[in-house]
């Protein structure tokens, strides 16, 4: 079975490279309660992503009949034809997941009003 550690690279690339922009606060990846803290300690869409990406890396695990523990057409076989591909499948997934649940939240407030500024003629 080829490695499947592509679900949380992606996850991986997606908060440094895109989210962060490579910019880390070291101090608070330690700090409970630091910005890196989300929900309980739990960065929950990190956790949907990588259950997602594993989900379309390993769910059409296969083998030839006979030769192994999985259903020769795979344990979901809708799936099958993206395990042969699943690190970059995972990778994929869990990168894409991950920025879309990790969107911010636009608020539907209007922005406030500033005070148009006088021009001189």
């Amino acid at each position: 079975m080829i490695g499947r550690g592509g679900l949380v690279a992606g996850v991986l690339v997606a908060g440094y490279w895109v989210i962060r922009r490579t910019q880390l606060d070291l101090a608070d990846l330690y700090r409970a309660g630091g910005r890196y803290w989300f929900s309980g300690g739990w960065n929950v869409p990190a956790v949907v992503a990588t259950v997602i990406g594993a989900l379309l890396a390993v769910g059409g695990a296969y083998s030839a009949p006979g030769q192994g523990p999985f259903p020769a057409d795979g344990l979901i076989p809708m799936l099958k034809p993206l395990y042969d591909y699943g690190w970059a499948v995972g990778f994929l997934a869990g990168f894409a997941v991950y920025l879309v649940l990790s969107r911010p939240v636009r608020s539907k407030a209007p922005a406030p009003l500033t005070p148009a500024v006088a021009t001189q003629e």
